[in-house]
């Protein structure tokens, strides 16, 4: 799948504020084919993570999912996928049980109008 991808500093910061957020990078911006902002990922973007939206996007450009339905799926499925990564590092005992509670709720999805 080819997608546009944008690298650099002053680039990334005005990308940024472009989204009408505040200067956090990394973030990656998912849009669909009418170009319309279907979900903003702050923070490092996991392979499940890109997995999963990427699915939820084919199904939105193939109609089987609304614009909303996409944005509700994406949200639940990230936070299922941030609980699992904070569960299993907190079972190797890489992480306390209150850091994998901060951890997985933590996780910034933003949805755009």
């Amino acid at each position: 799948m080819d997608y546009p991808v944008l690298v650099g500093e002053q680039g990334g910061f005005e990308a940024v504020a472009a989204f009408g957020m505040d200067p956090v990078l990394p973030f990656s911006a998912f849009a669909d084919r009418a170009g319309r902002i279907v979900t903003l990922k702050v923070g490092e973007l996991h392979r499940d993570e890109a997995d999963f939206i990427l699915d939820r996007m084919r199904e939105l450009g193939q109609g089987r999912l609304s614009l909303a339905a996409a944005r509700e799926q994406i949200a639940a499925g990230i936070s299922r996928l941030n609980r699992g990564r904070s569960t299993a590092a907190e079972r190797r005992g890489r992480l306390s049980p209150a850091r994998s509670s901060q951890i997985a709720t933590r996780s910034t999805l933003m949805r755009a109008n």
